[in-house]
């Protein structure tokens, strides 16, 4: 079978880094986070992936391990596809969208690294928050304050200073401590 659906309850891990490479995933319902841990137990969220997004792509295209693990951060459906026995006018289309989404891949985590190594917790929370907030598949409202912490590199309280910080100055609006609105700077 080509592909197949299947459901993740939040916090059930899709898969994980340096599993063997699999099938491709894309998200029909629900939110995930792609993150790195280190061997101290601390994690680094790169992304945050929605609906009509995919993950695994790059242990798709070059059949290696896992570069990230993936986990539920809410209910998620997914449909899993397999590369082997793609009929080759599906493959083709296939190899072009993976080409442009890994292109797109490396551009964000360029910005990852230089957002971590050389800019400030606002400016990253910032960046970041305009980032996700551009994505018609990630809703920031439905983000905790802890992944979002993970996100940006900060602790959770450092976190909740900063995003009453932005608040103040118009830059977010929040509800009960969740983000409703990002504001264009």
């Amino acid at each position: 079978m080509l592909a197949t659906s299947r459901r993740y309850s939040p916090g059930s891990t899709l898969f994980s880094r340096g599993e063997a490479g699999g099938p491709l995933l894309l998200i029909e319902s629900g939110m995930v986070c792609l993150s790195l841990f280190s061997d101290e137990g601390r994690e680094l969220v790169v992304d945050i992936a929605g609906r009509g997004d995919t993950v695994g792509e790059l242990s798709f295209a070059d059949g290696d391990r896992r570069e990230t693990s993936c986990i539920a951060l809410e209910s998620v459906r997914v449909v899993s596809i397999a590369r082997h026995g793609l009929p080759i006018s599906v493959e083709s289309n296939l190899n072009d969208y993976l080409s442009t989404l890994l292109y797109r891949r490396l551009r964000e985590t360029v910005i990852l690294i230089e957002e971590l190594a050389l800019c400030s917790l606002e400016a990253r929370l910032i960046r970041r928050l305009q980032h996700l907030d551009k994505r018609t598949s990630v809703r920031l409202n439905r983000l905790g304050q802890g992944v979002l912490a993970m996100l940006v590199n900060a602790s959770r309280p450092k976190l909740n200073r900063q995003l009453h910080r932005l608040q103040k100055v118009g830059v977010i609006d929040l509800h009960k401590g969740a983000i409703v609105e990002v504001h264009n700077i």
